[in-house]
């Protein structure tokens, strides 16, 4: 498939139109900024790239936050902090790290699986709080791992994440999943809020 080669340099879908560097220099890019990249194709409806990088802030010389503020900032932080169990299902281990990343440095215990079928495996295992599932997967989608999980785990929250639209998602039945739906790319504050949200 096209999709599994795009990044690789030289590889052009275009023929003698392109060189095959455009991707590839962007993927070398995102991994040197320890970030990740994530493409999701449909036929017919067109490719979403989605980048994730690393929380920076940096401090300008001379312009430092009065206590007052970073009061405020730490209270405002500490609203989406938790100790529950999360499950993380997408099939990109690279977004797996950065969101593992980030809810683990707010105290939540965190699981993650790369396929509907692992995060079953560990629904079965393990008390889940809430999963955080990618609705776009190979072999067992968002939509049906979610089903199956409402079905025979009905006291798990379920947050489902998704770059594209489609007829499924606008049918869903379930209306707290379509108005719950974490719309990508979103950024980590609108992840956390979510899961509180859905916790509280």
């Amino acid at each position: 498939m096209a999709v599994e080669k795009i990044f690789e340099p030289f590889y052009s879908t275009k023929g003698d139109l392109g060189t095959g560097l455009g991707l590839s220099q962007v993927y070398a890019f995102v991994k040197r900024s320890n970030g990740a990249i994530k493409v999701k194709s449909q036929l017919n409806k067109g490719s979403c790239f989605t980048l994730y990088f690393p929380v920076y802030v940096e401090e300008e010389a001379g312009h430092k936050e009065n206590n007052a503020n970073l009061a405020e900032k730490n209270n405002s932080v500490s609203k989406y902090n938790g100790t529950e169990n999360i499950l993380i299902v997408d099939d990109e281990v690279g977004l797996i790290n950065l969101m593992s990343e980030v809810l683990s440095k707010h105290g939540y215990h965190v699981f993650s699986a790369e396929s509907g079928k692992m995060a079953l495996d560990i629904l079965n295992k393990h008390s889940i709080d809430v999963m955080v599932s990618d609705v776009v997967m190979p072999e067992m989608d968002g939509y049906e791992l979610a089903t199956i999980t409402q079905k025979n785990y009905p006291d798990t929250k379920i947050l489902l994440a998704s770059g594209f639209t489609d007829q499924r998602q606008i049918k869903m039945s379930d209306t707290a999943l379509h108005d719950n739906l974490l719309v990508k790319p979103y950024a980590s504050k609108d992840l956390l809020k979510k899961i509180r949200e859905l916790l509280d």
